[in-house]
């Protein structure tokens, strides 16, 4: 039995891997000189039975070119039929649904082994051409009795080809019959070996490792070249900072002893990882650490409480891991400020969001300045040298007046007595009761705040670094026009997400699938995450753009800086979690960005 023939059973049951997540492969190419005939994969059982001899004559030509090993946003499912011997004893792909219905039509012959053995992209059907980033996959014929198609991304072969007798098939005059992913950039882990920016942007076509979303201690992370987004990576102008400015890192709020990745089906232990991040940040110059635990309330004789952290029961810091972190940061000379969240409400095992209102928030402060007074007393133990006030992702929506007066009473009351108890800083977010009532102003010593950019989607295809560094200008006039100087030394918050989308809707969850945003309605199925496109450049040009709006700016004195969601590994692949998506800037380059602007002169 020729090969093929034998290995149509076999794909038939392995072309697709089980686990298969819309993951970058390598469709290899082998040829078979007896026959004259090419053969293309990404199934590794495939592979494994050609590399290994296990049908004879078949070898590798060299080439390769990227698919993704499930369906995403942006491909389309590849069929595979298999020619008999009668016809070819060969194999034909289409990354069109219509061909592929049209050839189980016309061509009943054929053994129809699969509906979606990679995917790919489509070209345009007119004239051939690939979105932005992808390669066009050129399908040849021999137009032998034996039938047999050769794909490949090089004109030069294609062009060969064609000497030989083979014609074109496909799309557009050149016969582009499916896009390849583009090319996979692999980058070093190790920030040193990294140059901005040729190492985000020079892909490879070799063949490299798959990447494991389990795996620890990596020396490189890989990523489709596509992830870059729709922007040139903006030069660096103006870097570093004066070197009096606290450069800051915000870690991200996740901590599974057992799975550091916090992927589903993985496992490792969570504080090596830790500790190579706070080398990873010290060598990008990081002066200060931002731990996140998070908790809910709870209640408890019909009153709310804040749950203590461990009491969640959840992927988060408890105090025993709080206290280690700290002590590991300071051995690494970052001082460790300390953010605040509280959720909603847990009862019966379902959190709820209450209603923003008045009594809700009097209600909240009840539950909210016991635990702050508890916080404190443990932190003077522990070491943290900044405690954040204010509740970042608290319930509360602060905009409206009457909730404002409320916040601003209650806070007015727990600042001093926060301050009788709390030795170290105490820092909380911007509001305009701070320049108003002594009361806050006198007892916080920092001021955390932000700018932000209004761009509609319709601006989105035109924007550049400096239209966005002017929205960002704007919003520094704004915020000196209605606060004028600040009264407390001031944090800059620089965090922008790596998708598309990102001016678009709300706060997006980044470590697991839900179905909309501000981590509404968990679900797998109706995984909204699944449907973004990344965009590692414009989020790029959000960190370039607001740093040489501050760097330039004469407003404010600028006491630190602080970008964040910092990841727990190094990944930027999706699977059960969106790295790819995420505020963080590690392996993406925004941390080149961020490693130049830190940099002291």
């Amino acid at each position: 039995m020729r090969f093929l023939a034998a290995v149509a059973v076999l794909a038939s049951v392995l072309a697709v891997d089980a686990a298969a997540q819309g993951r970058v492969v390598d469709v290899v190419e082998f040829y078979h000189a007896g026959h004259d005939h090419y053969f293309i994969s990404a199934s590794t059982a495939d592979i494994e039975a050609l590399d290994t001899g296990r049908f004879a004559g078949w070898a590798r030509t060299g080439f390769t070119f990227k698919a993704y090993d499930g369906v995403t946003g942006d491909t389309s499912p590849v069929c595979r039929f298999y020619i008999p011997p009668s016809a070819g004893d060969s194999h034909f792909y289409s990354a069109s649904p219509a061909e592929c219905n049209e050839v189980r039509a016309k061509f009943p012959l054929l053994d129809y082994e699969s509906a979606d053995v990679m995917a790919v992209g489509l070209p345009n059907a007119t004239t051939g051409a690939c979105a932005a980033g992808w390669e066009p996959v050129y399908r040849l014929w021999n137009t032998r009795a034996d039938s047999n198609h050769r794909y490949t991304v090089e004109r030069s072969v294609r062009d060969a080809m064609m000497a030989k007798g083979y014609v074109p098939e496909g799309y557009g005059p050149l016969g582009v019959a499916m896009c390849a992913a583009p090319p996979v950039v692999v980058l070093p882990t190790d920030l040193a070996k990294v140059t901005y920016p040729d190492s985000y942007t020079t892909p490879s076509r070799a063949t490299s490792p798959a990447a494991d979303v389990c795996a620890l201690d990596v020396e490189t992370v890989s990523y489709p070249r596509s992830y870059l987004g729709s922007y040139p990576l903006p030069p660096i102008v103006g870097a570093p900072l004066a070197r009096g400015i606290k450069r800051g890192m915000s870690i991200k709020d996740m901590w599974q002893h057992d799975n550091a990745t916090f992927v589903t089906g993985c496992s490792g232990e969570i504080r090596p990882q830790f500790l190579k991040t706070l080398a990873r940040l010290k060598a990008l110059g990081v002066d200060f650490v931002m731990l996140a635990p998070w908790t809910n309330m709870k209640i408890v004789a019909g009153a709310w409480t804040v749950m203590n952290p461990a009491e969640n029961h959840s992927s988060t810091l408890d105090d025993t891991d709080l206290e280690w972190a700290t002590q590991q940061a300071h051995a690494q000379g970052f001082t460790v400020h300390w953010q605040n969240q509280v959720g909603g409400v847990v009862e019966d095992n379902t959190m709820t969001m209450p209603a923003p209102t008045p009594a809700n928030v009097d209600r909240f402060f009840d539950a909210f300045e016991p635990y702050m007074l508890e916080r404190a007393r443990l932190f003077n133990r522990i070491g943290i040298d900044v405690m954040t006030a204010s509740c970042q992702a608290c319930f509360t929506f602060l905009g409206a007046p009457e909730l404002a007066a409320v916040y601003t009473t209650r806070m007015a009351a727990m600042l001093p007595k926060l301050r009788a108890v709390y030795t170290g800083k105490i820092q909380m977010h911007d509001h305009a009761s701070i320049a108003t009532t002594p009361a806050i102003r006198d007892n916080i010593d920092y001021i955390m705040t932000g700018l932000w950019a209004n761009v509609a989607p319709e601006e989105l295809a035109g924007l550049t670094k400096d239209i966005l560094k002017q929205k960002l200008l704007d919003s520094l006039t704004g915020i000196h026009n209605v606060r004028g100087p600040f009264v407390k030394p001031a944090i800059w918050q620089l965090g922008s997400a790596s998708r598309a989308n990102a001016f678009e809707g709300g706060a997006l969850e980044e470590t697991f699938c839900t179905s909309g945003y501000e981590g509404s309605g968990y679900s797998d199925d109706a995984c909204v995450q699944r449907t973004m496109k990344t965009d590692f450049s414009l989020q790029a040009m959000w960190h370039e753009a607001y740093l040489e709006v501050l760097s330039e700016q004469t407003f404010f004195v600028i006491d630190a800086v602080q970008d964040g969601d910092w990841w727990p590994v190094d990944s930027v692949t999706p699977s059960t979690t969106f790295p790819n998506l995420a505020y963080s800037p590690r392996d993406k380059p925004s941390e080149s960005i961020l490693r130049a602007w830190y940099a002291r002169p």
